[in-house]
């Protein structure tokens, strides 16, 4: 006899992940006062739009050029002998008596931006950060780190041929811990802020306008032929469309790798620009620091599959656009992607390519010398801005590559899809059941263990990437199947019906479960379809909420 996995009143729902921005199925309100589920998928969706705010508010306090004058701050004086042309950077001590006083003055001015960053989280999000005890955000003092570097002004002299006699002035970097937490969701967070310190500030930024005016030419020459990039088309940005890495929002360190690697080859590799000028260029090494900026990142979990709580997300299940039974007729990749589109419309591309990202050139990673370079890069006085687009055809390929993964999922575990219905009877719910053939064996391994639905999940995704059926899928590497909310034990069937006797039971008494197959390299930068689950709540939906999965023998 077949092993039936049973899945109870289908939901589907297309939603796309985070970076780490990631969507939900929605937190059952289920009449036990006390019961409690938190939805892990909204959870992320604010801990990650309060990691970009935070990175956001640092990176324009960095760009802004900080420099400190020494004149009005003696304790600044310290550093200036501690690094020269022989001994160009040092990792300063902070239990050092004399130039502690020094290092305390950019703790104490970041701790006035730490605290209003503190004040602004908690007031937007009041609901859940309202006690004076509970922040958002906390900063590991003990993990700070300075490091001192020289500022060659004699070779800038040169270089730039500006006067700097009598001017003085050191480059630090300050490295920082900060400790994001919002309710189980917690992550450690580096960041770098650079000052440089000087008797003559006024001089010091006469100095880096004729720096940045001394390069521009190299820098403009250089990301003029960044414009506009095609990632499927374009082979320097191969790996991004391979890996369909589409959501910058919360990371742009994917398309800053490339651009720096070209940099590297391009300008400091290359033999016909000045040697001079080669020597002189140097980036950021902290690795907190990014050469790129992102100006705008179209694909958000918001915009490209994210539901509101009132929301039926029985209106994209999979019985809507393949039809009923096992591997019904309108079972194909084809089906899918018209589907798919139809409900996340930042897919639906009119023009020949679809823009994924606007960036700026965030000058502040770059050096001349030990002096750090500000603010953006300007062509005829406007920001550059380099446009990352995919084209229709090599998004539509890679949303069909998704679908005939789907498909042969679907095929594999011989699904027998039924459209779910709107009613509160177990009895009539069960006729509206889909139906997954697991095999005996499979059976018998989710049956030993039953505390984990994500252990259960796994399996059946770890099973299907090892048949043969899907073999020779593309981008077979990019599919993967998670639980959308926190973890919960099933349970093996009791008598109330025959339909569960001793199989393994998923359902919404013990909370929602949402089974999501996503597409892309990583949970925090993938799409996602979540196609079976359960939402409940107070609200009037077509298809239905009650939603169950049994795993039969």
């Amino acid at each position: 006899m077949k092993k039936l996995f049973i899945i109870f009143s289908v939901v589907g729902l297309f939603i796309t992940g985070i970076t780490s921005k990631i969507t939900s199925c929605r937190m059952i309100k289920y009449r036990d006062a006390n019961y409690s589920n938190s939805n892990l998928q909204n959870d992320m969706l604010i801990w990650m739009k309060i990691a970009s705010d935070i990175s956001n508010e640092i990176t324009n306090y960095d760009n802004n050029g900080n420099i400190k004058n020494s004149n009005e701050f003696p304790e600044l004086n310290q550093f200036y002998n501690l690094v020269n042309q022989h001994n160009q950077s040092l990792v300063l001590d902070r239990s050092n008596a004399q130039i502690n006083l020094g290092l305390r003055k950019f703790q104490n001015e970041f701790k006035e931006i730490f605290q209003k960053l503190n004040v602004k989280i908690s007031e937007t999000y009041q609901n859940y950060f309202n006690t004076l005890e509970k922040k958002p955000l906390y900063h590991l003092e003990e993990e700070d780190k300075f490091t001192l570097t020289y500022v060659d002004l004699d070779k800038i002299n040169k270089l730039t041929n500006t006067a700097t006699t009598g001017v003085r002035a050191v480059q630090i970097q300050y490295e920082f811990m900060l400790d994001l937490s919002f309710k189980s969701l917690r992550q450690m967070r580096p960041f770098t802020v650079t000052y440089v310190v000087t008797n003559e500030p006024n001089e010091i930024k006469k100095i880096l306008e004729k720096s940045i005016e001394k390069i521009k030419k190299y820098l403009i020459n250089f990301f003029n032929n960044y414009e506009d990039v095609i990632v499927d088309q374009n082979n320097e940005f191969k790996s991004i469309y391979d890996d369909f890495e589409i959501n910058y929002n919360n990371n742009v360190k994917p398309l800053d790798k490339i651009f720096i690697k070209q940099f590297n080859e391009k300008i400091k590799k290359n033999n016909a620009i000045n040697q001079e000028i080669r020597e002189a260029i140097a980036f950021d090494k902290t690795g907190n620091k990014y050469l790129m900026r992102l100006i705008l990142g179209t694909v958000t979990a918001e915009n490209s599959g994210q539901l509101p709580e009132t929301a039926d997300i029985g209106n994209y299940q999979p019985a809507l656009w393949a039809g009923e039974g096992i591997t019904p007729p309108g079972l194909t990749a084809e089906n899918f992607v018209t589907a798919y589109k139809k409900s996340l419309p930042i897919f639906n591309v009119n023009d020949d390519h679809m823009i994924l990202a606007r960036l700026s050139v965030n000058l502040n990673f770059i050096s001349l010398y030990g002096l750090p370079l500000a603010g953006t890069l300007k062509i005829d006085g406007k920001n550059f801005e380099s446009n990352i687009l995919i084209s229709r055809q090599g998004l539509d390929n890679k949303l069909m590559n998704f679908g005939k993964i789907i498909v042969a999922f679907h095929k594999y575990y011989q699904v027998e899809i039924k459209k779910r219905v709107s009613t509160f009877k177990d009895e009539i719910n069960f006729k509206h059941t889909s139906v997954f053939h697991v095999g005996e064996e499979l059976f018998k391994k989710f049956k030993n263990n039953i505390s984990s639905a994500n252990a259960i999940f796994k399996e059946l995704l770890n099973n299907f990437k090892q048949s043969s059926i899907a073999h020779n899928l593309p981008d077979l590497k990019l599919f993967n199947l998670y639980n959308l909310v926190k973890d919960k034990a099933v349970w093996i069937g009791n008598n109330n019906y025959e339909v569960i006797q001793n199989r393994i039971v998923f359902n919404y008494y013990r909370g929602s479960f949402c089974l999501a197959f996503t597409f892309g390299l990583n949970r925090t930068n993938s799409i996602f379809y979540a196609a079976y689950g359960s939402n409940g709540g107070d609200i009037d939906v077509k298809y239905g909420w009650w939603a169950w999965i049994l795993i039969d023998k």
